[in-house]
Formats: C-alpha cells, structure tokens, sequence
C-alpha cells in the first residue's frame, strides 16, 4: 500500500498580513453544498473563516490565492477537544449524578453545566492550544499556460 496522505488542504485568500502573521479567509462548504441542485435547496451551507498562522515565506501579498495546511493529526486532536472529550464528560456527569441522586433532572442540569468548566478550562489554555494546533500556507501554483 502506498503512504497515505497526512495533510489536509483547504483553498483561501490571504486578507491581511502583520509581520510573521498571515490571516487567510476560507470558505467552509457543507457536504452538499457540491450538489447539482444546490441552488433550490436551502440545506446547502457555506461558511467563511478567517484562520491565522504565521509563515515566513516572502513575496505574499494581500488578496494571494494560498493553501491553508495542517495535519490530520492536528486535526484528530481539535475533534477531540471540540466534541469527544466534551461528550465524555457530560456521559460521565450524568451517569455519576443520577447514580448518587437518582433524579433524571438534577442529573442532566449537572451534565450540562459540567461544561462550563471544560470550556472554560479550554479558553484558559487557548495560548498553550494555539502553538499545538498550527497551520501553514503555501502559495497555490499558477495555472501554466500550454
């Protein structure tokens, strides 16, 4: 078997530049938003993010067709923090909870207010986070002319 891809690429605009930092905009699609009928659909999703990393590459400019590089384990590690690690907690809150309580509603009012510590624990470390989850930008090629 050949070596699998461990990059995952997303196609943006560089829309600002400050020193070392690059801020690029990116265009998030929902899977149908490729649909032939997307058009009269109103399921079809389209979001736009800004993402900001820091490159060193010379001759970038404002308004530069880039891609947006990270890791698939970059990736794996921020579903992790953003959706599993939440889940776990709320299932164990309430488990515990209503072992101890017994009451259905106390439970799941716990569960849920559980994650105000985890959130809030996340945004305490959102400096540690940020040098963990970094992206990099390479300039799209020039289409060549035949």
């Amino acid at each position: 078997m050949g070596k699998k891809d461990t990059h995952v690429k997303h196609k943006g605009t560089i829309t600002q530049i400050d020193g070392a930092t690059v801020h690029v905009r990116i265009i998030q699609h929902s899977a149908c938003a490729g649909c032939h009928v997307k058009s009269a659909c109103t399921t079809a999703d389209r979001s736009e993010k800004i993402i900001e990393t820091i490159c060193h590459l010379p001759g970038l400019y404002v308004g530069q067709p880039v891609w947006v590089v990270g890791t698939e384990a970059m990736s794996n590690e921020a579903l992790r923090l953003a959706f599993m690690y939440p889940f776990a907690v709320v299932c164990c809150v309430l488990a515990v909870c209503y072992y101890l309580t017994g009451d259905e509603g106390v439970s799941g009012i716990a569960a849920l207010l559980s994650l105000l510590p985890y959130y809030l624990a996340l945004y305490l470390m959102r400096k540690k986070i940020k040098k963990s989850l970094v992206f990099t930008v390479e300039p799209q090629k020039a289409p060549e002319n035949l």
